[in-house]
């Protein structure tokens, strides 16, 4: 129904202007990064050093994401050295996000600093990239919704047309918006000097809360297992391994165990919410805006749950810090008050032995 954007075309290879964009776009963040970088106090060369493996691994293991979940149909057709050509075609959030948190582990190795500290400069400029991908999807026929059956709503923004005058909901308009709303509420919690590696994990927290009823929007040619659509499960699982995460650092600082059981309970509940609407809008007459309004309910309460428990650990791990600073500024008074009463003492011992 929409067709990809062709800019030109060079010894018969098509250069299509979605590739165009998101190269431009990366850049643009690489940019922002280098300058933002060094006010997290990182070295000047980590964000370029970042974009140079970034873009090689996001493109390669997302378009082996890809191939891996369309294996069936693809193999044995293809060759297996499609999976080693992304210029082919075809890529996965998944892998896409994967390559970015390597690249940035490889550049926190190269510059030798946590891995934590640069993962949190990186989280609000990967929000920004995916903001920016978002914005143009519709140059690659894709980010579009249900079709616009109400006349007076056929126009844009609210919808895109295609090649037939069809109208359909701008979905990638609004995934784009909410990914740079992210993108701004990381820019401001990162000012408050959260503990490191709480940026990123926001952001994991966020952005898979927001992807899992968005993705369920969509009508182009997402991936899918069945009638299991990728994307919400690689969204699911950025969440789930915040839990699991949280949850360890809970448990060494003391939580109960019942307070972490019952959050993964809670979690638990509300994915049980989210599979059982994406069947209630293929097998049921329940209305969509009522199956949209109880996912969305459920994924902001699982997304809660697992920012209560990162602002708890926070908590802990403040007091933490700040007894350990005060029984270090304690002990250096504790040896001066001894060396003091030792030599009083000696000097009076002394006074008695004159006597």
């Amino acid at each position: 129904m929409f067709d990809p954007v062709i800019l030109f075309s060079i010894l018969g290879r098509d250069f299509y202007a979605y590739g165009v964009w998101i190269a431009a776009s990366s850049l643009v963040c690489a940019l922002l990064l280098s300058f933002y970088a060094p006010r997290r106090g990182l070295p000047k060369g980590f964000a370029w050093s970042f974009y140079g493996w970034c873009v090689p691994l996001c493109t390669l293991l997302g378009h082996l994401f890809y191939c891996l979940v369309r294996a069936p149909h693809l193999f044995p057709g293809e060759s297996l050295w499609l999976l080693l050509t992304p210029w082919a075609g075809g890529f996965g959030l998944g892998g896409v996000l994967a390559g970015g948190a390597l690249a940035a582990l490889i550049a926190a190795r190269r510059h030798r600093i946590e891995s934590a500290h640069a993962m949190d400069a990186v989280a609000p400029f990967a929000a920004l990239m995916l903001a920016l991908s978002r914005f143009g999807e519709w140059l690659d026929g894709a980010g579009h919704g249900a079709y616009i059956e109400n006349e007076a709503l056929q126009f844009f923004p609210l919808g895109i047309k295609n090649m037939y005058d069809e109208y359909f909901y701008s979905l990638f308009l609004a995934e784009g918006l909410v990914a740079l709303l992210i993108c701004a509420l990381l820019l401001r919690y990162a000012k408050k000097a959260p503990p490191k590696g709480y940026v990123a994990f926001t952001f994991l927290t966020l952005f898979g809360a927001s992807q899992i009823p968005l993705e369920s929007l969509r009508r182009d040619q997402f991936l899918r297992w069945g009638f299991v659509r990728v994307g919400e499960l690689v969204a699911l699982a950025l969440i789930l391994i915040t839990l699991a995460v949280f949850t360890a650092r809970a448990r060494k600082q003391g939580v109960p165990l019942w307070r972490l059981l019952l959050d993964w309970a809670i979690a638990a509940l509300c994915a049980g919410v989210g599979i059982a609407m994406e069947f209630a809008f293929d097998k049921s007459d329940l209305p969509n805006w009522i199956g949209y309004l109880l996912m969305g309910g459920a994924v902001c309460v699982m997304a809660w749950r697992v920012l209560l428990m990162m602002r708890l650990c926070a908590g802990k791990e403040a007091r933490y810090a700040e007894n350990a600073s005060v029984a270090d500024d304690a002990v250096p008074a504790a040896a001066g008050s001894g060396e003091g009463g030792g030599s009083g003492g000696h000097h009076e011992r002394l006074q008695d032995r004159a006597g």
